[in-house]
């Protein structure tokens, strides 16, 4: 992977194709996006594969887009506000309806 720096663990390795994983390599994802990543590989791996199916950039697109409305979700000023009171961001995501499973159909 070009030496990257990259936050996927075995769950995600073993799931997605090497070309699937060079995109990720060079895309804009940050920790928050890999935890998705992860969190969908260990979830849904199904869904995973048939998203990978899809092609690179809708991957791409759907991972990014999941990325921001979970960055968004945990970084307002009600997600900031329940991390001070003690819930962890599953708990935050799960109270704004954020599945941990991959949605194809969303």
């Amino acid at each position: 992977m070009h030496g990257k720096k990259h936050h996927l663990t075995i769950n995600a390795k073993s799931i997605l194709a090497p070309q699937t994983l060079e995109a990720l390599a060079d895309a804009d994802i940050n920790l928050q996006g890999w935890q998705i990543l992860e969190r969908w590989s260990r979830k849904s791996p199904e869904a995973l594969k048939m998203l990978e199916s899809c092609g690179k950039e809708t991957f791409l697109d759907r991972l990014l887009k999941q990325q921001q409305l979970e960055q968004d979700i945990l970084m307002g000023e009600t997600g900031l506000e329940s991390v001070i009171n003690g819930l962890s961001h599953s708990e935050i995501l799960r109270l704004h309806a954020i599945k941990p499973e991959l949605e194809l159909h969303s």
